[in-house]
């Protein structure tokens, strides 16, 4: 089944801050690959402390771009958002603990 817009409208799908929170969504979501491979791996506790920062960066920029627009702010009731946002969280907490594991493991 096909919808059109009415003439005039325009779709929030294609909205310049769900483009750019879809990028940042992409990019973290591949970063948290690498940074699993690279924890089953066995990678340094520095470098995952690294990867896992990065990925917190780019949920927090989805986050933000999702704040912007009202549409996106209130899909599912803010529950999408609040997901981008304790992933944000989520990574860079656990880039300080793998910091800390690193330390404690060289101590």
């Amino acid at each position: 089944m096909t919808a059109t817009l009415p003439a005039g409208e325009s779709s929030l799908d294609f909205a310049k801050e769900a483009l750019l929170m879809n990028s940042n969504l992409c990019l973290a979501q591949a970063q948290y690959l690498f940074f699993r491979k690279g924890s089953d791996a066995g990678l340094p506790a520095e470098k995952l402390a690294e990867v896992a920062a990065q990925v917190s960066v780019y949920f927090q920029k989805a986050f933000e771009s999702n704040q912007v627009n009202i549409g996106l702010r209130q899909y599912d009731n803010g529950k999408f958002a609040n997901i981008l946002g304790y992933h944000a969280r989520y990574f860079m907490a656990l880039a300080y603990w793998q910091l800390a594991q690193g330390k404690y493991n060289a101590a």
